[in-house]
């Protein structure tokens, strides 16, 4: 299954999510791509770290997509289910089911912002 994505394509197979960074826009120059795995590995870290769940970040690497720049090739996790979002928009699903998750990630929310705010949801 292909998907795309604001500045991403996106590939689902089996227990994994394969997306490419960066090609819709142009791409990024080598400092930038070199910048933004750390980023990502950081944040990685940082949900982890506060207990928040997330899809794992397996690999992250760089890949040229014209001479003078670069996308990041990554592979996750794949978690099956409908996002939060598609909860809340989902005129099946109770207002307490929702309010119970509109908790929930405002509680995953405060655990970022009593850390310092380092990252962002």
């Amino acid at each position: 299954m292909i998907h795309s994505g604001s500045n991403s394509n996106i590939k689902i197979r089996g227990s994994y999510v394969y997306k490419i960074l960066g090609q819709k826009l142009g791409g990024f120059t080598f400092p930038e791509a070199e910048m933004l795995i750390e980023h990502l590995q950081y944040y990685n870290q940082k949900l982890t770290q506060l207990n928040i769940p997330h899809p794992k970040i397996f690999k992250v690497k760089k890949v040229k997509i014209n001479p003078y720049k670069y996308g990041l090739a990554i592979k996750e996790e794949r978690i099956k289910g409908k996002t939060v979002g598609e909860f809340l928009l989902d005129s099946k699903i109770s207002d307490t089911i929702c309010i119970n998750l509109c908790k929930t990630v405002l509680k995953y929310h405060m655990r970022v912002r009593t850390d310092g705010r380092e990252i962002s949801l």
